[in-house]
C-alpha cells in the first residue's frame, strides 16, 4: 500500500539576520509536521536534511524563530536560544534559535 499523503513540510530560505556575524546564514520558516506524526522522527528528519543542505552548500548559521512549544525539540539537535522570547502577533511566543555548522 502507498500513502501519498503530507506528513510535514519545511522551507529554507538564504536569508541573513543582523544579530548573527556569519556570512552565509540560511532560515528555516514554517517547519511543521501532522500532529499524528510528531515524535515519529519526521521532524528531526527534515531539520536534519536542510543541515546537510546547507552543509553542502557552505553555509555556516542556520537560524529561525521557534514557537515556545518546539524549543525543547530544537535544543535537542543542539540549537541554542538568543536573546528573551518574544511574540508575533497572531501567532504566539516564540524564541530566536540557531546552530553554527
Amino acid at each position: 500500500m502507498t500513502i501519498n499523503n503530507l506528513t510535514g513540510i519545511i522551507s529554507l530560505f538564504d536569508q541573513c539576520n543582523i544579530i548573527f556575524a556569519d556570512k552565509n546564514q540560511a532560515q528555516i520558516r514554517g517547519m511543521a509536521v501532522l500532529e499524528t506524526h510528531q515524535k515519529r522522527g519526521f521532524g528531526e528528519a527534515l531539520v536534519k536534511y536542510c543541515e546537510a543542505y546547507c552543509t553542502e552548500n557552505n553555509v555556516d548559521l542556520i537560524w529561525f524563530n521557534a514557537r515556545t512549544a518546539a524549543v525543547g525539540f530544537y535544543k535537542k539537535m543542539n540549537y541554542q536560544t538568543i536573546g528573551e522570547p518574544f511574540d508575533i502577533k497572531d501567532v504566539g511566543e516564540h524564541s530566536l534559535m540557531f546552530k553554527k555548522l
